[in-house]
């Protein structure tokens, strides 16, 4: 049998392509177990942040970089409105990111190809306002009340399904804050998820 160097080419990309869902599947199944050990340790009790002085720029920055290659995979642009003076907060910088990562995670999800998502911070007196905007289908007014609620799996317009414990586990980590989360929008408009953190020496 002769192999020439179109099947060679070919079957590397096939190897790589398997190599690729592997990784994918071990990378959601270990986010899964992530979210379900924090969950569990919310439930008990237990759920404890160590919060330190951190930038709001370089917060806003990691979030970005972090959700670019889920974004350029569905053509989605990224977009960041923070000022540059914007100061510090006080917060727990993994759990932030985590946040993050959950908000902008779902709104590159429900945002249909070539749409825009935007994330935002607007400095206030005693805490920062962020929020995370899509130009999605929006969210029902009947399924806004539970977004948050632990298992919650409403129907998306988009026929993608729900956010699992993502939207719960967020809500906890800013609850732990002495902070606020909620959000805004409407169907078929978009949505906007907003939440603060204090400033150092706030309270």
């Amino acid at each position: 049998m002769n192999i020439t160097p179109s099947h060679f080419s070919l079957e590397r990309r096939r190897t790589r392509k398997q190599v690729d869902t592997i990784a994918r599947s071990v990378e959601r199944m270990s986010k899964l177990i992530d979210h379900l050990l924090t969950a569990t340790t919310i439930e008990a009790g237990q759920f404890a942040i160590t919060c330190r002085e951190q930038s709001v720029l370089e917060l806003v920055d990691e979030a970005m970089q972090i959700a670019e290659p889920l974004a350029n995979a569905k053509k989605i642009k990224l977009k960041r409105y923070v000022p540059r003076l914007s100061g510090t907060v006080f917060c727990d910088r993994d759990r932030v990111i985590q946040v993050f990562s959950t908000l902008v995670g779902n709104a590159i999800k429900f945002t249909p190809e070539g749409g825009t998502v935007s994330v935002a911070a607007k400095p206030l007196d005693k805490e920062v306002c962020f929020s995370v905007s899509d130009t999605g289908p929006g969210i029902a007014v009947e399924q806004v009340p539970h977004l948050f609620d632990r298992y919650w799996k409403g129907g998306a317009p988009n026929g993608q399904g729900g956010v699992g414990l993502g939207l719960f586990i967020a809500k906890s980590v800013i609850d732990a804050h002495g902070a606020r989360i909620w959000v805004e929008g409407e169907a078929k408009r978009g949505s906007r998820f907003v939440f603060t953190l204090p400033r150092p020496g706030a309270g």
